[in-house]
């Protein structure tokens, strides 16, 4: 790990963030073939329904957030100051949260997620196929969890290339998987949740084979202090993701209102599309935590700074190409995803005003991950928080009052734009001096608090 702390930020662009690229694009790829498959091998209903389903998901995406965003900010830190007994109950504790989580999803959803595709707009066969795929989710959604909150462990341990060969076996059996479950084997919109179940076991194997190799992996009883220090810095992130959850819960129950099944398609298929790009930046945010993590955790405040400023540079390198396109032709990506939907002048107005919010994407993801790191997961929970209900309730409540549907894109693009400019003021008022007054301290993490001990390096 020493060369984390000595090696040029332009080595480590390279070495860190291409390969969490690759396993992110992959993922953003992946939920792409799940919209092909269902656009050409079934209708525009399932189109439809994959995009009410994929708001729900982001339940399951709040709680790997949970675990695995604060099991890598702990381990991280924890192995900038050697600390080898927080490194193996960080792993007990991503066993033991998986599995509980897992039980509740499965007990919650059986409830809860019926009524709530119904809200969402989902009657008849499209509801029939997006119950149907959401039961297998939440019965694998245990080992979804898991894969995922190893990969962040690898992650955590700069072992980025490790974690995408990894990753990327699980997305190529996803791939072969779910069309053949889903169209030769008859199973429909639920191969494809078997196909991401398979993916998901096969990603969690080889993360933990990684693990024991690098003897990472001990299952010893974790403390409360260490599940509570997990549990506290990863709330920032499991917010965030609670926000996308209702911030799509009210984008499709308004859809449901004043729209048609097609509208739920089309915006299901938008979402998508700017769900790959977010996958994209995550990628570089992603590569960013450990690098931040150990270099906070060895009290170097001016590398964290740099590595920021030059991992968004990336991430706004890598995303610009894509988007060009997608701007310059709308109904050509649209008819790539769902061959059966057509669109209108309107709706390319209302996919490039959506799609605007990936100029900004890099910047807040990678501020989430820095937050994270520096121990002030607090105030992530303040930005979602904002976000949600400062910024998106109010204009999605109101604006399609007066402008329609229209005024749903502009409530989506408008929140992110006004949530960038509050992280960035923030920024200047509370990271940077934060940054400026570590002065080559080593940060201990003590349960309580954050101790601070003046280092002899």
């Amino acid at each position: 790990m020493a060369d984390l702390r000595t090696a040029p930020l332009s080595h480590l662009l390279v070495r860190l963030a291409l390969p969490a690229l690759a396993v992110t694009g992959l993922n953003g790829l992946n939920v792409l073939v799940d919209m092909i498959y269902a656009g050409h091998l079934i209708g525009t209903d399932a189109v439809a329904a994959l995009g009410v389903v994929q708001t729900l998901n982001h339940l399951i995406f709040s709680l790997e957030a949970l675990v695995a965003a604060g099991a890598a900010a702990t381990l991280s830190v924890a192995i900038g100051r050697g600390d080898r007994t927080t490194e193996h109950a960080t792993y007990s504790a991503v066993v033991l949260l998986s599995a509980i989580i897992g039980l509740v999803l499965v007990a919650g959803g059986a409830l809860l997620a019926p009524p709530a595709l119904h809200l969402l707009g989902l009657h008849g066969r499209a509801f029939d196929m997006g119950w149907a795929y959401y039961r297998v989710y939440l019965a694998g959604s245990a080992a979804v969890i898991y894969a995922y909150c190893t990969g962040a462990l690898l992650q955590a341990r700069g072992e980025l290339t490790r974690m995408a060969l990894n990753q990327a076996a699980g997305l190529l059996t996803t791939a072969v998987v779910t069309p053949v479950l889903m169209g030769l084997a008859g199973f429909g919109l639920p191969g494809a949740a078997f196909g991401t179940m398979a993916g998901a076991i096969v990603a969690a194997v080889l993360n933990t084979a990684s693990l024991r190799r690098m003897e990472a992996v001990a299952l010893v009883r974790p403390t409360r202090a260490i599940v509570g220090r997990i549990l506290s810095i990863g709330q920032s992130g499991m917010l965030m993701q609670l926000s996308y959850f209702a911030q799509g819960f009210l984008v499709f129950w308004t859809l449901a209102r004043i729209g048609t099944e097609r509208d739920l398609a089309f915006m299901g298929v938008t979402y998508r599309l700017v769900l790959f790009g977010v996958y994209l930046a995550t990628g570089f945010s992603r590569g960013l935590q450990p690098l931040v993590g150990i270099s906070y955790g060895a009290g170097d405040g001016r590398r964290v700074a740099r590595a920021f400023l030059v991992f968004n540079a990336g991430a706004l390198a890598v995303l610009i190409g894509p988007w060009l396109v997608a701007i310059a032709r709308p109904a050509a990506v649209i008819g790539v995803l769902a061959p059966g939907l057509s669109i209108s002048a309107l709706d390319a107005v209302h996919f490039r005003t959506y799609l605007s919010v990936l100029l900004v994407a890099p910047f807040l993801l990678t501020s989430l991950t820095l937050y994270q790191a520096i121990d002030l997961p607090w105030q992530v929970t303040a930005f979602g928080l904002v976000r949600l209900v400062g910024f998106f309730v109010p204009a999605v409540l109101l604006l399609p009052r007066w402008f329609g549907l229209s005024g749903i894109y502009d409530a989506l693009a408008g929140m992110d734009f006004a949530l960038t400019i509050l992280v960035g003021l923030n920024g200047l008022v509370t990271v940077i001096p934060r940054l400026r007054n570590l002065r080559g301290q080593i940060v201990c993490l003590a349960p309580e608090s954050i101790i601070r001990a003046r280092s002899t390096i």
